[in-house]
C-alpha cells in the first residue's frame, strides 16, 4: 500500500491505494525493468523499449507490462512477430496507449504492431491510437494474425493492404478475440480479398462482444465487421452500417450510427456487461458516443488522456453526475477542481480511489 497526495487551495486530500502493478526487480540491461517473467514482467515504458522488443526474438515468448503512455512521434516500427518465429509471450497494457507510429511494409506478410500472435500469446488491456499500416496480406494494426487471445484492446487509424485486412486484426487463425473494438479506416486495393471493419479473416477463430465503426473499401468479401467467416464464431458483435459504407458482413450485426452511440437502442450490446467490461460514453467525449473499456481509460474524467484532469473535464464529470451517470465520489472531486480552478495530476498505472478523506 502507498499514499498519493494531492494539494488544493484550504484542503488537502489524501487517497491510499494499493499498487496496481507487479512487483518489479532491478532494472534489466535492455528494457525499463524486470526479468520477463510472470511475476516480473519486462516493463515497456518508452519507445526504445518496444523498439527493443520488436529487435530481440528471443524475448518474444516473454512477459512484458506497458507501464507508461508511448508517443512513436511518426516513426517507423517493425512488426513484433512473424511466422515461423510468431510472439508467444504476453502484453499487459495497463489501460495504456501506444500511438503515433508507422508501420510500411507493403511486400509482405503479418503485418501489424504485433505481426503474428502464437497460439500461447496473449494480449490485454491495451490502446492503440494513430498508428498506420500497411501490408500486404494478413494486415491489422494491433495485430497481423492472431492464434492466440486478445481482450480489452482497441485500435483507432489507418489500415491498408491487399489479402486479409481487418481493422484490429488481419487474420484470426484459431485465435480468441473478446471485448475489444475498432475505430479504424481500412482500405482495400483495387483487387483487395477479405477485407473488414474489425477482422479480415475469421478461421476457425471466436469473436466475441466486439464492434466496429470506421470506414471499409475493398474489391471481394468485403464486411462492416468481418470479410469472411470461415470456420469461425462471431457472437455478440456490431458494426456501424453507416460509419463503415457496408450494409453487409460474414458475422456481426449492423447497426445505424444512432443505435450504436448513447443512449444505445435496445437489443445493441445485448448482454454485454456494463459494470466491469465496458463503459457508456454518456458524455460522447471520450469514445464519440460508442462504448470504451473501463480497462483502457486512464481516469473517468481524463478525456484526453494526457495525465491530468483540468476545469472542462470537471465540469463535463459534474454533468454526468447530475444525470445520474457517474460516481459520486468522481463527482466532489470533478466539483472541488471546477471551484479552485485547478488541476491534478495522478498515476495511470494506479486504479483512481473511489472515496478520498481529509489529511489531518
Amino acid at each position: 500500500m502507498r499514499s498519493m497526495l494531492f494539494r488544493g487551495v484550504g484542503i488537502v486530500f489524501i487517497a491510499v491505494i494499493g499498487a496496481g502493478l507487479p512487483a518489479v526487480e532491478a532494472r534489466a540491461a535492455a528494457y525499463s525493468g524486470g526479468a520477463g517473467t510472470e511475476t516480473t514482467p519486462y516493463q515497456i515504458g518508452s519507445a526504445a523499449d518496444w523498439i527493443t522488443l520488436s529487435a530481440t526474438t528471443a524475448d518474444w515468448d516473454k512477459h512484458f507490462i506497458v507501464t507508461a503512455d508511448i508517443d512513436f512521434a511518426g516513426a517507423l516500427l517493425t512488426p513484433v512477430g512473424n511466422f515461423p518465429s510468431y510472439f508467444d509471450g504476453r502484453i499487459d497494457g495497463y489501460g495504456h496507449v501506444l500511438r503515433n507510429g508507422q508501420i510500411e511494409a507493403p511486400d509482405i506478410l503479418d503485418v501489424g504492431l504485433i505481426g503474428y500472435l502464437g497460439p500461447g500469446g496473449e494480449l490485454r488491456n491495451l490502446g492503440v491510437e494513430f498508428i498506420s499500416v500497411e501490408g500486404k496480406q494478413y494486415a491489422g494494426i494491433l495485430a497481423g494474425v492472431n492464434g492466440g487471445t486478445i481482450t480489452s484492446c482497441y485500435a483507432k487509424g489507418i489500415v491498408q493492404g491487399d489479402y486479409g485486412i481487418g481493422g484490429l486484426v488481419g487474420l484470426n487463425y484459431n485465435g480468441t478475440v473478446t471485448s475489444c473494438y475498432a475505430l479504424c479506416t481500412v482500405n482495400g486495393g483495387t483487387e483487395s480479398v477479405y477485407i473488414g471493419g474489425l477482422v479480415g479473416l475469421n478461421q476457425n477463430g471466436t469473436i466475441t462482444t466486439c464492434y466496429a465503426a470506421g470506414p471499409v473499401t475493398g474489391s471481394a468479401y468485403v464486411g462492416g465487421f468481418a470479410g469472411s467467416n470461415g470456420g469461425g464464431t462471431v457472437q455478440s458483435c456490431y458494426w456501424d452500417k453507416e460509419v463503415s459504407g457496408q450494409l453487409t458482413s460474414d458475422g456481426g450485426s449492423g447497426r445505424t450510427t444512432d443505435a450504436m452511440t448513447y443512449p444505445y437502442a435496445p437489443g445493441t450490446y445485448a448482454d454485454w456487461d456494463f459494470i466491469t467490461v465496458w463503459a457508456a460514453d454518456v458524455s460522447g467525449i471520450v469514445n464519440g458516443g460508442y462504448p470504451y473499456l473501463r480497462a483502457t481509460i486512464a481516469h473517468p474524467a481524463d478525456s484526453n488522456r494526457n495525465l491530468h484532469m483540468v476545469m472542462g473535464e470537471a465540469i463535463a464529470y459534474l454533468a454526468g453526475w447530475q444525470q445520474g451517470n457517474n460516481p459520486m465520489a468522481y463527482a466532489i472531486r470533478a466539483a472541488y477542481l471546477w471551484q479552485n480552478g485547478e488541476q491534478y495530476a495522478y498515476d495511470p498505472g494506479i486504479t483512481p480511489p473511489m472515496c478520498w478523506g481529509l489529511a489531518p
